[in-house]
């Protein structure tokens, strides 16, 4: 099972998390994935974020994210296993961003 956390604190609120969240909400989403609005997830400079935690402990930390942006990380992230690079948070994935 994955779960998407789309922040939902005053930051990232500013930076349109809520159009986020409403987005992610908007996808059909492959069995076992969940979306939910999150508290703040402590990397407010980089705001809208988004944590996906997947099967195991590690989690996948976006940052900067727009609604436009929310397809791409349904398409490439949750269906394809793959990272959307340019939207890493570079704090705490060194080394990954684009």
């Amino acid at each position: 099972m994955q779960e998407i956390w789309v922040c939902q604190h005053d930051n990232c609120l500013r930076n349109r998390s809520a159009a986020v969240l409403a987005e992610f909400q908007t996808i059909a989403l492959p069995d076992g994935i969940t979306v939910g609005a999150g508290g703040c997830q402590g990397q407010c400079h980089l705001g809208a974020n988004v944590q996906i935690l997947g099967e195991t402990a590690k989690s996948t930390w976006y940052c900067s994210v727009k609604p436009d942006d929310v397809p791409e990380i349904v398409e490439s992230h949750v269906r394809s296993q793959t990272l959307v690079l340019r939207l890493l948070n570079p704090r705490l994935h060194p080394g990954n961003r684009a």
